[in-house]
């Protein structure tokens, strides 16, 4: 039986490995976008936190895409995807836990 054609590129390991990565960070992404703002309503933040919150969180994205995209046009791809992941990860790790 034969594979539909869209998952004929799974059929290579390195695509493989960066579908499974890229997927999981994804997620983790899309759950610490979704905890943040609870997160600051939890602590005790009023609604304009929040969205100073927000505000900071869009500033240094935008801040950083644009650094970003100079580097990634110099750095080879593979080693940008590992250590921005990486990197990430490690911040979201290093959150402070507020129970």
């Amino acid at each position: 039986m034969r594979s539909p054609a869209i998952l004929l590129p799974l059929r290579h390991r390195d695509f493989r490995l960066l579908w499974t990565g890229q997927t999981v960070s994804r997620f983790g992404n899309f759950l610490y976008s979704v905890a943040q703002p609870f997160q600051i309503l939890a602590i005790g933040g009023t609604p304009l936190q929040l969205g100073i919150g927000a505000a900071i969180n869009t500033g240094t994205m935008l801040v950083f895409l644009l650094i970003g995209g100079v580097i990634v046009d110099r750095v080879p791809r593979r080693r940008i995807i590992l250590a921005s992941d990486l990197a990430g990860g490690c911040i979201v790790a290093s959150s402070p836990r507020w129970d």
